[in-house]
């Protein structure tokens, strides 16, 4: 099967699978990368003009927040949106940590750092909505699926590509552990969050009728995610997003500081691979 044809079944089954979560009135959460970018445009492509909000989180000067104001081409394409940017500050950070460690149970500081970034989310999100249920869609899905962690540029390179195969099945398995905690945080909002990229279908398609080769490169692949970027270019996504390298949520919210000076304070600790707060 050619690129070209398995461009248009992704496209395809991408486009279903975001038609599915759709509603007539609801919130992208937008980061400035690739994932966003193309779940913003699909969802774009289908619901009213200023019925959906792009929404996006960040300490005051992060990525996340810089990215809004500085990408104009991408926004000429966005237009449709009512754009929503909200900037916080690190005490704000150290508030939400203590009341997300009241409801989750996490193996990592790093998934620890997520659900804090997700509370901060739903809690901003909630007040824009007024209390009411809403839905908020995430892009989260394609770095497991596509190998965008940077770990797995070291593993195909020290192991091959069936060594990337098996790390992408252990991906999901602990994005699902993950996915359960933010649930539960997003039902404290009484928000839905909603993964169209985590559908059963988009992942079997991404798993089994995607080759690995096309996802990734040997030889030390800082970019990765590579037929998930040509699909960016096949929605006309600018070349700037399509090429932006992957950072991680709690970096480029701006949050991890404030996150890794409450461990450091012996605040948060990991004990038996579960994260225990003292805060």
């Amino acid at each position: 099967m050619t690129q070209e044809v398995l461009l248009e079944e992704l496209d395809f089954i991408a486009k279903r699978v975001v038609d599915q979560c759709l509603s007539d009135k609801g919130f992208v959460l937008y980061s400035g990368g690739i994932d966003s970018a193309i779940l913003a445009t699909l969802v774009m492509n289908k619901v009213r003009p200023k019925a959906w909000g792009l929404f996006t989180l960040g300490v005051s000067g992060s990525q996340d927040t810089t990215n809004l104001i500085a990408e104009s081409n991408l926004w000429n394409l966005l237009s449709s949106f009512r754009r929503i940017v909200r900037e916080i500050d690190k005490e704000r950070v150290t508030a939400a940590a203590k009341e997300t460690a009241k409801i989750v149970n996490v193996p990592s500081i790093s998934h620890f750092e997520d659900c804090t970034a997700f509370y901060l989310i739903c809690e901003e999100i909630n007040k824009i909505a007024e209390g009411k249920d809403s839905i908020l869609l995430s892009a989260n899905g394609p770095d497991e699926l596509f190998c965008g962690y940077d770990r797995f540029r070291r593993i195909v390179d020290e192991g091959g590509y069936k060594a990337a195969e098996l790390e992408i099945t252990r991906a999901l398995d602990l994005s699902n552990i993950l996915r359960a905690q933010v649930r539960l945080i997003a039902t404290h909002f009484e928000l839905a969050i909603l993964e169209p990229f985590f559908q059963t279908d988009f992942v079997n398609f991404c798993s089994k009728k995607i080759p690995i080769e096309l996802k990734i490169l040997k030889n030390g692949d800082m970019l990765r995610k590579r037929i998930w970027r040509r699909y960016g270019e096949y929605l006309s996504i600018p070349n700037e997003i399509v090429t932006k390298r992957k950072k991680a949520m709690q970096y480029s919210m701006g949050i991890h500081k404030s996150i890794l000076s409450l461990v450091k304070r012996g605040e948060l600790t990991i004990e038996r691979d579960s994260l225990k707060a003292t805060i």
